[in-house]
């Protein structure tokens, strides 16, 4: 299995489940609300789907691609956050993204900021 393989995979998992969520959400007998989890499927979605038409070369749709992933990532954290009972501030997303981007420049995969 090669990582083309593998990144379609990823894409198509995080679709689907971010679909099933939005059906899980909007339910009639009884609403849920999954906060920011929906958004973090599908920008995992997205940003999977962009490296796999990208993934021999290293351009500006690889860089969005992978900033999208580490925003994706940084939404289900929030998610899982919530979920276990622990409130945040909008500040302090606004913050943990910044420093997640901040660390994708440190590593030199990213775009440098601040």
């Amino acid at each position: 299995m090669d990582l083309r393989t593998v990144m379609l995979m990823l894409a198509v998992g995080s679709f689907i489940f971010g679909l099933l969520l939005v059906v899980f959400r909007f339910k009639r007998n009884n609403p849920q609300k999954v906060p920011f989890w929906i958004v973090a499927k599908f920008l995992q979605a997205a940003g999977s789907l962009m490296i796999y038409f990208r993934i021999d070369t290293f351009d500006g749709v690889r860089l969005l691609a992978s900033i999208v992933l580490i925003l994706g990532c940084a939404y289900e954290a929030w998610a899982v956050g919530t979920l276990s009972g622990k409130h945040m501030r909008r500040n302090t997303h606004v913050l943990i993204s910044l420093g997640m981007l901040k660390l994708q420049d440190l590593l030199g995969i990213g775009i440098m900021i601040l």
